[in-house]
């Protein structure tokens, strides 16, 4: 196995003439030319930074009759279907499509909910921005409901990070 090994590097040391096709750059010389452009991209993913609460699921998602509704605590009403979205209201572009047992579950607050925030460590939640009317970005703020999907920016260590929208 040994010889083997050996033999193999010799070959290829004979094959490459003792020559690189790597080119060499003297470092005390080498200087970045004006047309070059660095750019650091940052390719871990930003899904890491996302807290997540585990939470009990409503009966109320898994009822199908009137009835079923009721002892969950949910109530039974119209739905619309827009695209994948299924709203409770009707929307423009949005059909109904029939009827479905609605939640009445009030969402877990989070003792900080709406303060201030510069980073994910501030929260105990997620320090997040909203959109505005106008286009902008609000300042960031601590996340507010326990069981919301935290889609769009999440802000931490001075950048915001875009956050892909759960699609169920």
């Amino acid at each position: 196995m040994r010889t083997a090994l050996l033999i193999g590097i010799a070959v290829v040391a004979i094959g490459c003439e003792g020559k690189s096709n790597v080119p060499v750059v003297d470092p005390r010389t080498s200087r970045q030319e004006e047309s070059e452009v660095i750019a650091y991209v940052d390719l871990r993913s930003p899904e890491r930074l996302v807290k997540r609460f585990v939470t009990e699921p409503d009966p109320a998602y898994g009822a199908e009759s009137p009835a079923s509704c009721r002892k969950a605590g949910g109530e039974w009403s119209d739905f619309y279907d827009l695209g994948v979205l299924i709203l409770r209201e009707p929307q423009e572009g949005a059909k109904r499509a029939g009827k479905r047992c609605w939640s009445k579950r009030q969402p877990t607050k989070l003792a900080d909910a709406g303060k201030p925030c510069s980073g994910q460590a501030d929260c105990i939640g997620n320090c997040i921005a909203m959109s505005q009317d106008d286009g902008t970005w609000s300042r960031p703020k601590c996340q507010i409901n326990a069981e919301d999907d935290i889609c769009g920016p999440l802000y931490d260590g001075g950048q915001y990070y875009w956050i892909e929208c759960p699609i169920p």
